[in-house]
């Protein structure tokens, strides 16, 4: 009977013991097999360069593309028109390089009719500035979370007027 006792308690520490150890076990695999898959999402190409980003079907702001699988973050967004002159913030999130998301607005942009006036990289940021005769947009990109990318896109009403030469005393 004690032998009995005995070896109930040891299957009870078992159950307990190993069913945890079971849990911690598919729950390191279930993570290393999902970060694989994380790649899958990379803007890396098979030949080590970049991918080339395509534009999604239907862009949010008309004539701004952003790149297929990036999504409007609602909540960092804005946008508004009046008396024909729209002015907009929308933030924008995917998976992608963000070197890759440069590529894509340098490439898409003039298509569009943007002209490309500045384009710099600081401490992990990349900001481009493009030009139409009415509008200016930034469009600034940076690195996200698990290989995700932020691309800011601030569209605004712009005109340049010619300066007036300085007066002669």
């Amino acid at each position: 009977m004690e032998v009995l006792l005995s070896q109930n308690r040891q299957m009870r520490g078992f159950r307990r013991h190993g069913l945890r150890g079971l849990l911690i076990g598919l729950l390191t695999v279930g993570l290393g097999s999902g970060c694989s898959s994380w790649s899958s999402g990379s803007s890396k190409s098979k030949s080590g360069g970049l991918k080339q980003l395509n534009p999604r079907g239907v862009a949010f702001l008309e004539e701004v593309p952003v790149p297929d699988g990036f999504h409007l973050v609602d909540k960092h967004s804005m946008d508004q028109e009046s008396a024909g002159q729209r002015m907009a913030r929308h933030e924008y999130q995917g998976r992608a390089d963000p070197f890759a998301v440069r590529d894509f607005y340098r490439q898409q942009m003039p298509q569009m009719g943007w002209e490309r006036v500045s384009d710099q990289s600081l401490k992990g940021v990349i900001t481009m500035r493009f030009e139409k005769k009415l509008e200016v947009c930034t469009v600034q990109i940076q690195s996200g979370h698990f290989g995700r990318s932020i691309v800011n896109v601030e569209v605004v009403p712009f005109s340049r007027t010619p300066m007036e030469p300085p007066k002669q005393r």
